[in-house]
């Protein structure tokens, strides 16, 4: 709970997300084909791909906080399967991460 996590593709391709809630539990909904996600996009469109998922660091309980915090990391690691045009926070970290 209260984590940021990465998910890796068998093609190299990852994904960056948060979440309050159990890490397993979310990780599952993303695979799912049945809600529509990044991840399940990308798995749909690329049969026999898999994804490998690792917690990156906990992360506070506020929402927005978390969310700061993976603005954070999306923009620092700059995931291919993120629509970073659904991030908000991303601006606050454009000038001066590499």
């Amino acid at each position: 709970s209260n984590v940021i996590y990465k998910g890796t593709c068998s093609c190299k391709d990852f994904y960056i997300g948060e979440t309050k809630r159990n890490a397993d539990i979310r990780w599952r909904e993303h695979c799912s084909l049945k809600k529509s996600s990044e991840v399940g996009d990308h798995l749909l469109a690329n049969p026999g791909h898999t994804i490998t998922w690792q917690i990156l660091t906990n992360a506070p309980k506020q929402s927005y906080k978390r969310k700061i915090l993976k603005a954070f990391y999306i923009t620092k690691l700059k995931p291919p399967l993120n629509n970073q045009k659904d991030i908000k926070f991303t601006s606050l970290f454009r000038n001066g991460i590499t």
